[in-house]
């Protein structure tokens, strides 16, 4: 009777181990091919992360440029009385940093130039700033760094989106057409040039509120800093 009696029980204890011994086979099976699986899944993640870090470097340095340095120039002039022989010309330079990183000059500095229109010249000659001619001076030559007026152990910096305001003055004989150049030197040795012309003709007068606001005292542009 007892005999009978352990007889079911050791076969149900005999099918529970059964059991168990399938599903540890089964778990010890699956771990390689999850483990795999799971390369496999981290690998493509990496490639596309790979890929959307690309597109986005190429997109953002290369096609908007965005890492690149990016500044206009303004320049306007207005001639002044001075004396009968002379004309006292004023040029205002706006520089303004139009990209998304912060800009220094190149070791050229900021550098004004003034140049005088040959005479006589025949119909239809095109004229740049090579065909200028320099202008005499015994005093200084007729070209300067804007930067010469600060301190050169500080730096001189446009933020971006800044706009920043210089001025430069000179004396000049009556009765000419002078070319001025203005240029911005980039640090990797490119530059950024505006150009004006200018008359000095002894019966030429500055245009009204160039140098006057409608309260007649003098306008104030203030450096930005």
């Amino acid at each position: 009777m007892e005999n009978s009696r352990k007889r079911p029980l050791a076969q149900a204890l005999r099918k529970l181990l059964s059991r168990v011994q399938r599903a540890t086979r089964t778990t010890i099976q699956w771990i390689p091919r999850s483990k795999r699986h799971f390369e496999v899944v981290q690998s493509v993640v990496t490639t596309c992360a790979l890929l959307v870090g690309g597109l986005w470097a190429y997109s953002t340095f290369l096609r908007q440029r965005e890492g690149v340095p990016n500044v206009t120039v303004s320049l306007t002039s207005t001639v002044l009385p001075y004396d009968k022989t002379h004309k006292f010309v004023v040029s205002e330079i706006a520089l303004t940093n139009t990209g998304k990183v912060k800009v220094e000059p190149g070791t050229d500095g900021i550098i004004i130039g003034y140049r005088r229109v040959p005479p006589d010249l025949k119909t239809g000659t095109l004229v740049t700033w090579k065909e200028g001619t320099p202008i005499p001076n015994q005093f200084h030559a007729m070209e300067a760094n804007i930067l010469r007026v600060y301190d050169p152990r500080l730096r001189y910096e446009l933020e971006p989106g800044g706009t920043y305001h210089e001025r430069e003055s000179v004396v000049l004989e009556v009765d000419q057409l002078i070319m001025i150049k203005v240029s911005f030197s980039l640090p990797d040795g490119d530059a950024v040039t505006e150009y004006n012309i200018v008359s000095t003709k002894a019966d030429s007068l500055p245009k009204a509120g160039d140098l006057f606001g409608r309260s007649g005292a003098p306008s104030r542009r203030g450096s930005k800093r």
